[in-house]
């Protein structure tokens, strides 16, 4: 019995003596992150890296857009607004065709600006200086008719992790690439190579082709004979679909993504202009 008495008090005292001990002892911990792996090194270099990793933004985070003039007609105002509202981790900047030439004239040599002078309709002039801007620059740039579909969680800045082109419907022989969206970093050797192929153009005055001259089928050309250097550039995601000029869209991986704001009605405002690039390449007008 006192044996018993005796194993009972030790178990007691051992288990007193524990929590005690374990509670005096015991190291306080904050709740605090960035605390808790100032103790580990290892692991907050790896937090670290694993974010990087995780969200590599290359692209410049600059939205480009251009139309002859600054006082936009209502429908593309309108558009222009909306994009901005939708994209606000972007800087949005609006290009006029005055401005266009200025930035021409000061970052390239004097063949540029000549071919940029000696193209007629405002859509090429266009064409001539979106390849100018992303080259120098980097950044997108996208159409002023475009706005995120409302029904997509996708947003521009989903895009910024690396560059894309999109691919057009296809020509008369080959595929185009469409040039209404261009997602790049600076330098991207692709549109020099589209501003070189439209000096040659306007120097030899080509018309054969009317996306030839300045558009898609420029930008497919230089892509197309330089696809090594392609390589880390996505081809296949974004792509142009639609049945009609004014419903066309961009879709990502076959989901809606950019449509056209008010179609029919950006095209009434575009045929009052008097600017369309299409009615000019038929009577001839190309060339000054």
């Amino acid at each position: 019995m006192i044996i018993k008495i005796i194993l009972f008090l030790n178990v007691i005292v051992i288990t007193f003596l524990y929590r005690y001990l374990n509670k005096y002892f015991k190291k306080k911990y904050t709740k605090d992150e960035n605390i808790i792996c100032k103790y580990n090194l290892h692991i907050k270099q790896a937090l670290h890296k694993n974010v990087i990793l995780k969200s590599p933004n290359i692209i410049p985070l600059n939205i480009y857009q251009t139309y002859e003039t600054l006082n936009l007609p209502g429908v593309m105002k309108e558009a222009h607004t909306i994009l901005k509202s939708q994209n606000p981790e972007f800087m949005v900047h609006l290009y006029d065709d005055t401005m266009r030439r200025e930035f021409i004239k000061t970052n390239f040599n004097t063949d540029v600006l000549k071919a940029y002078d000696t193209l007629i309709p405002g859509a090429f002039r266009a064409d001539l200086w979106r390849y100018c801007i992303i080259y120098i620059k980097g950044g997108i740039y996208l159409d002023i008719k475009f706005i995120i579909d409302s029904n997509t969680n996708l947003k521009l800045i989903d895009f910024v992790d690396k560059e894309y082109f999109v691919r057009d419907f296809p020509g008369p022989n080959r595929e185009f690439m469409y040039n209404a969206l261009m997602i790049s970093k600076p330098k991207n050797k692709i549109y020099l190579k589209c501003i070189d192929q439209i000096i040659e153009n306007t120097q030899n005055k080509y018309t054969k082709e009317c996306l030839n001259i300045t558009g898609p089928g420029v930008l497919a050309t230089s892509i197309y004979n330089n696809i090594d250097i392609c390589q880390n550039i996505d081809l296949k995601s974004l792509k142009l679909q639609g049945r009609r000029n004014i419903d066309t869209h961009i879709v990502y991986n076959n989901k809606k993504f950019l449509i056209k704001h008010k179609g029919r009605a950006y095209y009434k405002e575009i045929k009052k202009s008097n600017s369309n690039y299409s009615t000019l390449y038929k009577n001839k007008q190309v060339y000054n």
